[in-house]
Protein backbone atom coordinates (compact mmCIF):
# COMPACT_ATOMS: atom_id res chain seq x y z
CA UNK A 1 0.00 0.00 0.00
CA UNK A 2 1.48 3.52 -0.97
CA UNK A 3 0.31 6.85 -0.11
CA UNK A 4 1.50 10.08 -1.80
CA UNK A 5 1.48 13.43 0.36
CA UNK A 6 3.30 16.87 0.35
CA UNK A 7 5.25 18.73 2.89
CA UNK A 8 5.97 22.31 1.81
CA UNK A 9 9.63 21.30 0.88
CA UNK A 10 8.71 17.79 -0.86
CA UNK A 11 6.22 15.46 -2.32
CA UNK A 12 6.99 11.72 -0.58
CA UNK A 13 5.54 8.44 -1.79
CA UNK A 14 5.09 6.75 1.20
CA UNK A 15 5.26 2.71 1.11
CA UNK A 16 3.18 1.79 3.90
CA UNK A 17 3.04 -1.47 5.63
CA UNK A 18 6.01 -2.89 4.11
CA UNK A 19 7.45 -5.44 6.06
CA UNK A 20 9.17 -8.65 5.60
CA UNK A 21 8.87 -12.13 6.88
CA UNK A 22 10.74 -15.22 7.10
CA UNK A 23 13.50 -16.83 4.94
CA UNK A 24 10.81 -18.46 3.08
CA UNK A 25 8.75 -15.55 2.15
CA UNK A 26 11.50 -15.12 -0.96
CA UNK A 27 11.41 -11.58 -0.38
CA UNK A 28 14.67 -11.51 -2.50
CA UNK A 29 12.81 -12.82 -5.46
CA UNK A 30 10.07 -9.89 -5.88
CA UNK A 31 11.45 -6.82 -3.79
CA UNK A 32 13.81 -5.93 -7.04
CA UNK A 33 10.80 -5.70 -9.14
CA UNK A 34 8.46 -4.63 -6.22
CA UNK A 35 10.70 -1.47 -5.70
CA UNK A 36 11.30 -0.60 -9.28
CA UNK A 37 7.57 -0.33 -9.81
CA UNK A 38 7.07 1.77 -6.86
CA UNK A 39 9.88 4.30 -8.14
CA UNK A 40 8.09 4.45 -11.59
CA UNK A 41 5.09 4.89 -9.88
CA UNK A 42 6.17 8.09 -7.62
CA UNK A 43 8.02 9.43 -10.53
CA UNK A 44 4.55 9.53 -12.72
CA UNK A 45 3.13 11.25 -9.34
CA UNK A 46 5.93 13.74 -9.78
CA UNK A 47 7.53 12.42 -6.09
CA UNK A 48 10.88 14.04 -4.60
CA UNK A 49 11.15 11.27 -1.94
CA UNK A 50 9.88 7.45 -1.64
CA UNK A 51 10.07 6.64 1.67
CA UNK A 52 9.52 3.12 4.09
CA UNK A 53 8.63 3.09 7.84
CA UNK A 54 9.37 0.20 9.08
CA UNK A 55 9.95 -1.49 12.57
CA UNK A 56 13.64 -2.70 13.59
CA UNK A 57 13.21 -4.10 16.58
CA UNK A 58 14.32 -3.69 20.32
CA UNK A 59 16.68 -1.06 21.52
CA UNK A 60 18.50 -3.12 24.04
CA UNK A 61 20.23 -0.15 25.31
CA UNK A 62 16.99 1.94 26.41
CA UNK A 63 15.23 -1.10 27.13
CA UNK A 64 15.89 -1.29 30.68
CA UNK A 65 14.00 2.24 30.99
CA UNK A 66 10.84 0.96 29.28
CA UNK A 67 11.72 2.32 25.51
CA UNK A 68 10.85 0.28 22.42
CA UNK A 69 12.17 1.27 19.34
CA UNK A 70 8.99 0.87 17.19
CA UNK A 71 10.04 1.84 13.63
CA UNK A 72 12.73 2.84 11.48
CA UNK A 73 12.76 5.48 8.52
CA UNK A 74 14.78 5.61 5.10
CA UNK A 75 14.14 7.77 2.09
CA UNK A 76 15.70 7.83 -1.19
CA UNK A 77 15.51 10.70 -3.58
CA UNK A 78 14.38 10.32 -7.03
Amino acid sequence: MTQVWETPQKKIMEIVACAGGTKDDRLDEYLYESMKELENFARLNYCDVMRVEGRKGWSRSLEPYGFKQTSVVVEKEI
